[in-house]
């Protein structure tokens, strides 16, 4: 049975790169592969608490890998559509989240959990 799949969205203001992209030997075939860096994010839960969120530039659809994460400023509001990839049995190891839209928003935009 393949994991679950949920989908998400959140309103997060931009904090700045978190991190370079790079490269690695795929373990398993040896091949060189590439990624791209990665962007800090800080998210309001409906309750008050502050969470980061980090998205990397790899990995988005077609759709989202249109959005020039680089053009933010620190400060710019986004809204991101995804889906959460929940693997079976609770793993981490291959859960993951794939961004599948990102917009610009304006402040006074943001959903009501996170103004």
């Amino acid at each position: 049975m393949a994991g679950a799949r949920w989908p998400v969205m959140f309103d997060a203001e931009y904090r700045g790169r978190e991190a370079e992209g790079g490269s690695f030997n795929d373990p398993e075939t040896g091949e060189l592969r590439e990624y791209g860096p990665s962007f800090r994010f800080e998210y309001t839960t409906p309750d008050g608490d502050v969470v980061l969120v980090s998205l990397r530039s790899g990995g988005r659809t077609e759709e989202a890998a249109d959005f020039d994460l680089e053009a933010l400023k620190k400060g710019d509001f986004v809204r991101v559509e995804g889906l959460a990839v929940m693997a079976e049995r609770g793993s981490n190891r291959d859960s993951y989240f794939q961004p599948t839209r990102i917009v610009q928003i304006k402040a006074s935009e943001r959903l009501a959990s996170a103004a």
